[in-house]
């Protein structure tokens, strides 16, 4: 069954098309400010919030934050690709999750501005990143 995934204010819902069920923080979710919603490709619903990451499995949620590898709690955007990797733009860089852990990329290495503000995944699985940085002549 496919659920229709929408931020609220206070948490997250998902709607069948009949139901709605709502998740708040007190539920598992990291956060109650919800940026992005990203599916992964074995259905978990990942959310991006500015207290970090909740990955939920339809059962349950986990939550992923600078404590435990991700490089920022302010999350942007997160997308993920189709070898499963998860996309993490933070406030102050970008994070990559996969089955071995996690990468984290900043202007110290290979960033041009640490602001992620979105990510595009093409279908021939190129990466786009929007920053915050501005550049004038």
């Amino acid at each position: 069954m496919s659920y229709l995934w929408f931020g609220i204010y206070g948490g997250v819902s998902k709607f069948d098309g009949k139901d709605r069920t709502t998740f708040l923080p007190d539920l598992g979710l990291v956060g109650s400010f919800i940026r992005s919603i990203a599916v992964d490709i074995e259905n978990n619903i990942w959310l991006g919030t500015v207290n970090g990451v909740s990955k939920f499995d339809g059962i349950k949620w986990t939550v992923f934050n600078t404590s435990n590898g991700l490089l920022e709690n302010d999350v942007s955007t997160i997308r993920t690709d189709a070898l499963g990797k998860k996309w993490i733009g933070t406030m102050n860089g970008l994070s990559v999750f996969d089955e071995f852990g996690w990468t984290n990329y900043t202007e110290d290495n290979d960033l041009i501005y640490n602001m992620i503000t979105s990510i595009f995944i093409s279908k021939d699985g190129s990466k786009w990143f929007s920053t915050a940085k501005q550049f004038l002549n």
